[in-house]
């Protein structure tokens, strides 16, 4: 048994938010918070970081990250210093980074999208694909090509202007205007028994 050290009153206390992942997009974001910790498998640092969207219906919603900053894994590392790197120049931090809190509490926009759990174990959560900064433009929608039967007019034999052709050339071939080959003269070796 554990005791709580006070008398916690449930209906004192509003129920929480669901947590379910907000849509694939561009929002507009801080970091919050920051922690450096090791691997679990003890192979290097990664930094979490702590993202709240401060726009928009999803304002005040949490993202996660973890950039794996120093690892025996060299292109986990490169990523992970890549991203670092987007972030400090999406909030303008210019120099040697020391500290991540010098990250905190500066707008940027991040693009989010949605990682699946292969497992089943697990639910989806939202993952940070990108960061850039605030002055940059928001990404439009993308747009839709027209499909090819849009981009063509369809065949209306009711407005057709050309005089279909009244008959044929003797050896002209309707499939394209190169010439027919050289008639072969017949011989009797020609003629079949």
């Amino acid at each position: 048994m554990a005791g709580l050290g006070m008398d916690f009153d449930p209906d004192a206390v509003e129920a929480g938010q669901d947590f379910d992942c907000i849509p694939p997009g561009e929002y507009v974001a801080e970091i919050v918070a920051s922690d450096v910790t090791t691997t679990k498998a003890g192979n290097g640092e990664m930094l979490k970081l702590q993202f709240k969207v401060i726009e928009g219906s999803f304002e005040g919603r949490v993202i996660f990250d973890q950039l794996c900053y120093r690892h025996e894994n060299a292109t986990a590392q490169l990523i992970a210093q890549q991203r670092l790197k987007a972030i400090c120049d999406a909030v303008g931090f210019k120099g040697n980074l020391q500290d991540s809190e010098d990250l905190h509490y500066q707008p940027m926009r991040i693009k989010v999208g949605i990682r699946k759990d292969k497992t089943g174990q697990y639910s989806d959560q939202n993952d940070i694909k990108g960061v850039k900064p605030l002055s940059a433009a928001p990404a439009a929608a993308p747009s839709r090509a027209p499909a090819p039967s849009q981009t063509r007019p369809a065949h209306d034999p009711r407005q057709q202007t050309a005089a279909p052709r009244a008959t044929a050339q003797a050896g002209a071939r309707p499939w394209g205007n190169r010439a027919a080959p050289p008639a072969k003269a017949e011989t009797s070796e020609d003629v079949p028994f």
